[in-house]
């Protein structure tokens, strides 16, 4: 007998077992392909005894183990599930035909390199139960192919994982990160504009103890989840980075409204940090300008009760819901209603409601009977907040004299009607003056659509006034006259992105006062930078002791 076990025709395959032809001793049994070793197999000599017994490829049992793909004519190396370092030459894989990877093919991995403009096609990239795989690195401009709605990078269940490294501009175009239940993964680095329009999962990575993710990663994600990292103690964020769409943030709200045909349930966001039992630094790197953590539509936050440092400054703006409990320092940002919040939910708690009120929250879509609203009775007020839809029938709004108020918040679509053509029924006024210690003034979009009249005058700690969003159509106070005075601290005019100590004149058509006949800019003295783009259409302009910046933008 020479051999027994399966053919096809005269090809040697699956499994099988070979003979001495002389002496009838088996020479092999294993694991057979092509009529060649392959597989799981055992030699023997002559005698009987074992001469090699394991992993035989191509009628061999020593081979490589480490392999790299190059770009060149001549195709690849093999390439099978032994091996345990994979790395690929720059600007390789590029074939329009690869629209995913799945390196799962490859169990005895350790270590995975992927050089720079790699893999330019591929749409979903997975690496999921690898239990021996231990680094990952991925070059710049790798993974960047383009309409990928669905695309996705999922790294899970790789037990033996510890550091995780994306070059910059890699996964751009991607529409999710999944790095989920890979138990020994310590660091993970992103470099800038990683994942720019993709969500970010970062859950049970309880041995995690450098993030690192730089600038513009994960600019306009809808979903950003860190749970259950545990080890993790410092979160520094490059700036901007998870910077929600702010055109979602009363996405659920649009509902109430019956001129609103389609659900826009695919737009709401979510911003979920639970259980970062030892997180101490939450804050972003390159500080103030920062949109890190903007404009999430819900906000769970759950015990993170060791956070004592919080630099977030635009962080959680017009938030729709919030959940939060056990978070530490981070209670006390300024985004967040303070406990003493006394809330109100229609016409009649507002008038019932007691002058000495420190602080006021007007809740969702509420008061559109009112067609006045005067805020000025409420002398020890100290934050007023308005969520968006609220007050659709006012047509003045007075905010006047009110000597402790340090920060107004108005969200999206207030005082705003809901008509087809906003130019015709401008008869709208807000006056916000003499109010000494206010600090910031906030003013979603679309809000003030009909108002005729904006002034905002003798604020003399204003530091932030911002109005409308980010990327965003606005059309706020859009034939309204624009009046500011005495504002001798202010450091930051915005009129579309919030960036702080800039000016900013619409970087996306805001409509913001775009009708404006007029505009009077006085006692503005520290504004550093003016950046305008067609928001103002007008020919009339007073200006008295302003800066510089505002000067020359206005020459």
């Amino acid at each position: 007998m020479v051999y027994e076990g399966f053919q096809i025709g005269s090809k040697s395959v699956c499994y099988g077992r070979s003979y001495y032809q002389d002496i009838q001793r088996v020479e092999y049994e294993g694991g057979l392909c092509n009529g060649c070793r392959w597989g799981e197999g055992t030699l023997y000599d002559r005698n009987g005894a074992v001469v090699y017994k394991g992993q035989w490829m191509n009628d061999e049992h020593e081979f490589e183990k480490s392999v790299v793909l190059e770009r060149y004519d001549g195709g690849f190396p093999m390439l099978h599930s032994l091996i345990t370092y994979l790395g690929i030459d720059p600007r390789c894989c590029r074939f329009p035909e690869w629209k995913s990877v799945d390196f799962s093919c490859f169990p005895n991995l350790k270590e995975l390199e992927v050089e720079e403009g790699c893999f330019e096609y591929v749409r979903e990239v997975r690496m999921v139960e690898l239990k021996k795989l231990e680094k990952v690195v991925i070059g710049k401009d790798c993974f960047n192919a383009e309409n990928t709605q669905k695309s996705g990078f999922y790294l899970k269940k790789c037990e033996a994982l510890k550091e995780l490294t994306i070059g910059s501009n890699s996964f751009h175009h991607y529409r999710n990160c999944e790095i989920v239940n890979n138990s020994s993964l310590e660091s993970i680095a992103m470099e800038k504009d990683a994942f720019y329009s993709s969500n970010s999962i970062l859950k049970n990575l309880p041995k995690l103890t450098t993030l690192n993710v730089r600038q513009n990663c994960f600019y306009e994600c809808s979903r950003a989840e860190f749970q259950d990292l545990t080890e993790l103690t410092t979160l520094k964020i490059g700036s901007c980075a998870f910077t929600f769409n702010p055109t979602n943030y009363t996405a659920h709200v649009e509902e109430c409204f019956d001129s609103c045909s389609e659900s826009e349930d695919e737009d709401v966001s979510w911003l979920i940090m639970k259980n970062l039992p030892n997180l101490k630094i939450l804050s972003v790197l390159s500080g103030l300008k920062s949109t890190t953590f903007a404009f999430p539509t819900h906000i769970v936050l759950e015990e993170m009760p060791a956070i004592t440092k919080c630099l977030l400054p635009l962080a959680f703006q017009s938030f729709s819901s919030l959940t939060k409990h056990n978070i530490g320092a981070l209670a006390k940002h300024s985004a967040f209603p303070l406990p003493s919040f006394v809330e109100i939910h229609n016409r009649d708690e507002l008038t019932a409601l007691s002058s000495s009120v420190t602080q006021l929250h007007l809740s969702y879509n509420t008061c559109h009977s009112l067609l006045q609203l005067d805020l000025s009775r409420f002398a020890n007020v100290k934050e007023i907040r308005i969520d968006g839809y609220s007050f659709q029938s006012v047509e003045e709004v007075k905010v006047i004299g009110l000597n402790k108020l340090e920060v107004v918040v108005i969200g999206k679509k207030c005082f705003t009607k809901e008509s087809e053509w906003p130019e015709l029924h401008t008869t709208g006024k807000f006056y916000l003056k003499d109010c000494k210690k206010l600090k910031k003034v906030i003013i979603g979009a679309y809000s003030f659509r009909e108002y005729s009249i904006c002034e905002i005058q003798n604020l003399p700690a204003v530091e932030v006034i911002a109005m409308g969003a980010v990327n965003d159509w606005s059309e706020s106070f859009m034939s309204a006259s624009l009046e500011l005075k005495n504002m001798p601290k202010l450091k930051f005019l915005n009129f579309d992105l919030p960036k702080l100590t800039k000016l900013f004149f619409n970087e996306y058509d805001s409509k913001t006062f775009r009708n404006a006949t007029r505009i009077v800019l006085e006692n503005i003295p520290s504004v550093t930078e003016v950046i305008e783009n067609n928001t103002f259409h007008f020919n009339n302009v007073r200006k008295h002791n302003i800066s510089p910046a505002l000067e020359a933008a206005f020459s």
